[in-house]
């Protein structure tokens, strides 16, 4: 082994690279553009609690199908069960619900929340010191929150004056110098 690793031996590295990832099960959710990139297998699932839903779910899912991206769609009384199923029957690695992590799961597991889009209701404080140089950090962050141009208030942040007394990071009244 000792000799294969000095050589650098090609057959070393095959054992690692024939392993087999498991793939990432989507329950609910589809996180095409933050779990693509990874270069798994992915299984985009949606369980409707009644025949109802069915058609609806399988279309949404249809439009989504790719050579990396398999789809199931099927009614579920108990989804938190079924998703536990799943992601064991199909020898997950991770699995992404939309609506509560389920007990039980044989992989990690992680809740995705779409966040909500921005809505201004009140200041946004982007810190500044009112340098030539440093007007572009509160103009982006009042450009990217939507506020109009005639709402903004800039306000520069002053420095404090300094403290007559030196400060020390040594706890007492003051440090001595170091003895030699």
């Amino acid at each position: 082994m000792e000799r294969a690793i000095l050589r650098h031996d090609p057959g070393l590295g095959s054992a690692r690279g024939e392993e087999r990832r498991g793939s990432i099960v989507c329950i609910g959710c589809a996180p095409l553009g933050l779990l693509r990139p990874l270069g798994r297998e992915l299984l985009l699932v949606e369980l409707p609690p009644d025949a109802d839903g069915l058609a609806a779910a399988a279309a949404r899912l249809d439009r989504l199908r790719a050579p990396d991206v398999r789809t199931a769609c099927f009614t579920s009384a108990e989804p938190a069960a079924d998703a536990v199923r799943l992601a064991t029957e199909q020898e997950a690695e991770l699995l992404v619900v939309a609506d509560a992590l389920p007990a039980g799961a044989p992989c990690d597991a992680v809740l995705l929340r779409e966040p909500a889009p921005f809505e201004p209701r009140g200041p946004i404080l982007a810190p500044f010191g009112g340098g030539r140089d440093e007007w572009p950090s509160p103009e982006r962050t009042a450009s990217r929150s939507g506020c109009s141009a005639s709402r903004r208030r800039p306000s520069a942040v002053t420095r404090a004056a300094p403290s007559p007394r030196p400060r020390s990071h040594c706890s007492g009244s003051r440090a001595s110098p170091p003895s030699r």
